[in-house]
């Protein structure tokens, strides 16, 4: 008889190789196909720091790498990016700005044109993001997102983020993220 799997049940592979790493990961590879490497930029200089920078103070971080002659890949915008009026205290990140899908205009009145300024450099930019607590009604997406998943926007319910629900990752990329990563 062939056993139905349910939910919780998982396939396990083992691979037994004890020192010889390679021939590890050469069968690995053999299973699962080649592993890309990571892009070169990914192994640069990183800048990460939790501030309230603004768009000026973003410029002048870069400014001061350029000054030094010290090479710069990667930026980071953390928490701070995100526009905090759709907290409302909600979540697990309370009235923090760990979420959201909507540029903080206070700090980054001008966060599109900083970016392609940032990209114009050779920088990538990376958005410090945090879904668990879903795309909210101030969200620019909310709308386009709450019709993807079949749900009325008229309540201003906020779904909470679905990892495990293909319908919800469609739209969260389609809607929310996406749009963000083409900027």
């Amino acid at each position: 008889t062939v056993r139905e799997y349910g939910p919780l049940d998982q396939d396990m592979y083992v691979f037994c190789y004890g020192n010889d790493y390679r021939l590890g990961l050469e069968e690995l590879c053999d299973v699962s196909g080649k592993i890309p490497l990571p892009p070169r930029f990914a192994m640069g200089s990183w800048y990460s720091r939790h501030a309230m920078y603004t768009s000026e103070d973003y410029r002048n971080i870069v400014k001061g790498y350029e000054e030094q002659g010290y090479p710069l890949d990667v930026l980071v915008w953390d928490m701070e990016w995100h526009d905090r009026k759709g907290n409302k205290g909600l979540g697990h990140c309370g009235t923090l700005g760990w979420t959201g899908w909507t540029w903080n205009r206070e700090l980054l009145p001008d966060a599109e044109d900083l970016l392609k300024e940032m990209r114009g450099k050779g920088l990538h930019i990376a958005l410090n993001v945090h879904p668990a607590d879903g795309i909210r009604d101030t969200d620019f997406c909310y709308e386009e997102f709450m019709k993807a998943m079949g749900e009325s926007t008229e309540s201003g319910r906020i779904i909470p983020f679905q990892d495990g629900s293909k319908k919800y990752m469609d739209a969260y990329f389609k809607y929310a993220h996406d749009p963000l990563e083409a900027q």
